[in-house]
């Protein structure tokens, strides 16, 4: 936290961190922040767990920590706040993560996606084989819905829900291949 302090302090910035080191989910913190930046720990965990159990609402089938903390940290942020997570891509995709999908792209609008190309080398010096991404958004009540698609191309469509058939819900639908994509 050294790092950001001194960046910040070089460049006239004021900032006030909050390094959270107990069980976020499970807290019960009212404190809103500007910013939230995390690497969450990438691990499935039981239905019965605490954490799993205090987002019900947002699981379905295996539950994974980090998606929760995703869910949890967005809860956490101010209107207009800046999120910024470095994830598994597997959250785009699946039906495990359909409701955590669900609430994220209604509460943000993503400015940013950055892809790693290799899933061996995203964490230097750590034995981690796993497809990752920096998640970059603006905490926001979206009213028009972005469908994202990303493969060998990036596309970026705008549409409305009468636009789809009726059993699309288009609030869930996110595909992400092998294409870095910037949003503006």
């Amino acid at each position: 936290m050294d790092i950001v302090r001194d960046y910040c302090e070089r460049n006239g910035v004021q900032i006030d961190v909050c390094l959270i080191t107990d069980n976020l989910i499970l807290s019960d913190s009212l404190s809103h922040y500007d910013v939230v930046i995390a690497n969450p720990p990438y691990k499935k965990i039981r239905k019965s767990s605490p954490e799993a159990e205090r987002m019900v609402s947002l699981i379905h089938g295996q539950p994974n920590l980090y998606a929760l903390f995703m869910a949890k940290a967005l809860s956490l942020l101010n209107e207009n706040g800046q999120y910024i997570f470095i994830t598994p891509r597997s959250w785009t995709s699946g039906s495990y993560f359909s409701k955590v999908r669900g609430y994220i792209i209604n509460h943000m609008c993503i400015q940013s996606i950055h892809l790693f190309s290799d899933r061996d080398r995203s964490f230097t010096g750590e034995n981690v084989l796993q497809e990752t991404m920096i998640l970059h958004g603006r905490k926001a009540h979206i009213m028009k819905p972005t469908l994202i698609l990303a493969g060998a191309q990036a596309y970026r469509f705008r549409f409305q829900a009468k636009d789809l058939p009726d059993e699309i819900e288009p609030v869930l639908l996110v595909h992400i291949d092998i294409a870095p994509l910037i949003f503006n």
